[in-house]
């Protein structure tokens, strides 16, 4: 189960554009949020993401970092 101020499981994954993403070693200003979405062939997900990279400056104004991941391969 996931608690505040508790450690998190183990994440680490390769990125397109930023190499290798490490959740226990990622310093964002306040927190991280980690998004799971099925793939970019899922219509749903896109609009998801859609909406969600049009919010990324706002998130990032109040100090947190975003990340998608999905099980798409590259």
């Amino acid at each position: 189960m996931l608690l505040p101020r508790r450690p998190v499981p183990e994440l680490r994954v390769p990125t397109l554009a930023d190499g290798d993403f490490d959740l226990a070693a990622d310093a964002p200003e306040l927190f991280t949020l980690v998004c799971f979405y099925r793939g970019l062939h899922c219509p749903v997900c896109l609009k998801y993401l859609r909406e969600l990279e049009s919010l990324i400056p706002e998130y990032e104004r109040r100090g947190t970092k975003v990340i998608a991941i999905s099980s798409d391969v590259q």
